[in-house]
């Protein structure tokens, strides 16, 4: 139903003995969860793709065929540039300006192994997806366990399984 304002009510009725596969019967709270979900997912998409269109990796169509494309070939789509624009890094340099604890300033803020650790993790995922590619992501496990192969000190990745 439209109300006054354009907003829209809908009542949704469960059909009753319906359960999920291990048994639990599915309730009207797994309904609003599931549409909760479906919500974020798609406000999450909406944003991505603007961001992704913004830094030319998408174009956008509008209307019923409307969508999302590439911009340019998969193969010059590098993964770590599309992760640097969705903020996918997992240290940032200045991590440790903004995360200090109750402290004005990390007490660790001149001598910080914690620090040392996650820069060198940076350093490493940055290596890989610096040299990944959107093509490279359409091979099958096989193939890109080859690929990894070939990134320099990437061979201990290939024994975490």
């Amino acid at each position: 139903m439209v109300n006054s304002d354009g907003s829209m009510d809908t009542t949704w009725k469960l059909r009753e003995g319906v359960r999920w596969h291990d048994g639990t019967p599915f309730t009207a709270d797994d309904m609003v969860f599931g549409l909760k979900l479906f919500d974020d997912y798609a406000a999450l998409q909406t944003h991505s793709g603007r961001v992704l269109r913004k830094a030319g990796f998408v174009k956008a169509a509008r209307g019923k065929d409307g969508g999302y494309t590439l911009a340019r070939p998969a193969e010059a789509i590098v993964i770590g540039d599309v992760m640097d624009v969705l903020g996918g890094r997992i240290f940032e340099s200045s991590f440790c300006d903004s995360h200090a604890g109750q402290a004005a300033i990390c007490t660790r803020s001149v001598d910080c192994s914690v620090r040392s650790l996650w820069r060198a993790v940076q350093v490493a995922v940055d290596q890989v997806l610096s040299k990944a590619t959107l093509r490279d992501l359409l091979q099958n496990e096989e193939e890109m366990n080859s690929w990894v192969r070939t990134i320099p000190g990437a061979k201990g990745l290939l024994s975490i399984q």
